[in-house]
């Protein structure tokens, strides 16, 4: 069956590429065809060469140049692929050396670490910020985000001359909020945010997480099954915390929280005033859960979700 007709059988993929291909260009990169084809679901091309050639007489959704699929909006590929590529593995082994030497006092509360954002998807720029996922033990979060943000702060002063990505734990969840998060999650940007975390701990208990949201794989079959390998493994059940930890925790959650929300609010007008609103954020702050929401992921999740041009 040709690209066309496979293609044609599902105008779900064919609304797709042109959103992928444009949220690419707007920050300044490119798909490699063989991601672009893990994105798409079951009745699109499936494979790189079938991709290619649709692209080719679908001028209006994007063009080719070598391994890369890039947007319609493009004029040439981008520059300076390799040197964010190279910047991407210079940050996992950042966040592997935040892990196994800061963190390791607090090692015992964490479910799993992950590494999200530009840096797992493999080309972050140059100021980006190093993003962590974490989930923890039930009941800990906050008592986890102290110890982090004090070991952090020591770490820096003891370090000061190595440069290096500013760590951004930006989406804290204990085991029972983030298993309730992907069960009730929905939408192509976030199935496409949690397939494509990097992990740096905890790799058997993330991809149990997966097993227990089974939309993420009807959103994005192809992806999903680079997880599954020999099978997952069967879902753990909840890790237990003790009393003290929970009480402590309890204690530390409205003065933390309190001071995120202001520490929030101030970097929001900063960013404003520097004429860069669409990076503000909200400051989400649950016993539960910490994130750091941004406008843009917002930004992203409508384009993501726009109908090709010859939708109606």
């Amino acid at each position: 069956m040709g690209a066309e007709a496979a293609w044609g059988e599902d105008s779900a993929a064919d609304d797709r590429v042109g959103p992928i291909l444009d949220v690419a260009h707007a920050h300044g990169t490119a798909v490699p065809l063989k991601e672009l084809t893990d994105l798409l679901p079951e009745a699109g091309p499936r494979s790189a060469l079938e991709v290619a050639r649709w692209l080719s007489e679908h001028p209006d959704r994007g063009w080719v140049e070598g391994d890369l699929a890039l947007s319609a909006r493009a004029r040439t590929p981008p520059p300076g692929l390799e040197g964010r590529r190279a910047r991407a593995r210079e940050y996992l082994a950042e966040a592997r050396r935040i892990v196994d030497g800061p963190l390791g006092l607090v090692r015992g509360m964490v479910r799993f670490v992950g590494v999200t954002g530009s840096t797992a998807y493999g080309e972050p720029e140059d100021g980006d910020d190093l993003d962590f996922m974490v989930v923890t033990r039930p009941g800990s979060v906050w008592l986890f985000l102290a110890f982090t943000y004090l070991a952090l702060r020591w770490d820096r002063v003891r370090s000061s001359a190595r440069p290096g990505p500013s760590p951004c734990f930006n989406y804290v969840l204990d085991e029972d909020a983030a298993r309730t998060r992907y069960a009730s999650g929905r939408g192509f940007l976030f199935a496409r945010e949690a397939l494509a975390a990097r992990v740096i701990e905890g790799g058997d208990f993330y991809r149990g997480l997966l097993a227990s949201a089974p939309w993420i794989r009807a959103e994005l079959p192809r992806l999903y099954s680079r997880w599954e390998g020999s099978g997952f493994p069967p879902t753990a059940r909840p890790a237990s915390t003790s009393l003290l930890v929970r009480c402590a925790n309890a204690l530390v959650f409205p003065w933390l929280a309190a001071y995120l929300q202001m520490a929030g609010l101030l970097r929001n007008h900063g960013l404003r005033r520097r004429g860069l609103p669409d990076r503000a954020f909200r400051t989400v702050t649950r016993p539960g859960r910490l994130a750091f929401e941004t406008l843009r992921f917002e930004e992203l999740a409508r384009a993501y979700a726009a109908p090709g041009p010859e939708a109606p």
